[in-house]
């Protein structure tokens, strides 16, 4: 009984989490928002990973929010669905905030397109490896998102990026998902990646 009822409610708490319009940063200034809901400041980023905050929102509505920065400076103003991903970056313009997936999996189809985000301060120039080989070198610039396409992956659903200067990224780069391109204090050389949901919007949204 005692195993049921945990169950049930992180069952609740699951499909709570999944209404809720979810943020993600990496930028180095205190950021806030303002809902329906309520206003708040975003969790701080620490230097290391993506940090996440989340906006509650009634499953099956749209909600209004706003993101600034401590200043005033409005980085969006829009509305969001719930289960939808934004990202905020630090670019050579200033901090960006950019819809990027989707929280929830619920009936899309993945095909075999990804999504790439750059949350570093500079250009990243790579090639995508996938069952046919090594593709052409591009650029993805800080801020901006790519949706590529390739051939049958690797193995399973994974596509392997190669950088200028020989590193590889193989565990992160999936199908139908969404990955953001970033770097942490501690090996600021080095680009990771970091999984952040589907692309495509889930069925009934």
């Amino acid at each position: 009984m005692k195993y049921f009822t945990t169950l049930f409610f992180l069952l609740i708490l699951g499909g709570s989490a999944a209404a809720d319009v979810v943020l993600y940063t990496t930028c180095q200034k205190p950021l806030r928002y303002e809902s329906a809901a309520g206003s708040g400041e975003l969790n701080p980023y620490k230097g290391n990973a993506p940090v996440r905050s989340a906006i509650k929102t009634a499953k099956g509505d749209k909600t209004a929010f706003k993101i600034t920065t401590a200043d005033g400076t409005i980085l969006f103003s829009g509305t969001g669905a719930y289960s939808q991903t934004y990202f905020i970056s630090d670019t050579p313009d200033g901090p960006k905030c950019s819809e990027v997936s989707w929280n929830l999996f619920n009936g899309q189809t993945l095909g075999e397109t990804f999504r790439l985000y750059n949350a570093t301060a500079k250009p990243l120039s790579f090639a995508v490896e996938d069952a046919n080989g090594k593709g052409a070198q591009q650029t993805l610039n800080p801020g901006q998102s790519v949706d590529l396409a390739g051939a049958t992956p690797l193995r399973n659903d994974l596509f392997t990026l190669h950088f200028e200067g020989g590193q590889e990224l193989k565990s992160t780069v999936r199908r139908g998902r969404l990955t953001v391109l970033y770097t942490n204090e501690r090996d600021p050389d080095k680009v990771q990646g970091y999984e952040l949901g589907h692309i495509h919007s889930p069925s009934g949204i």
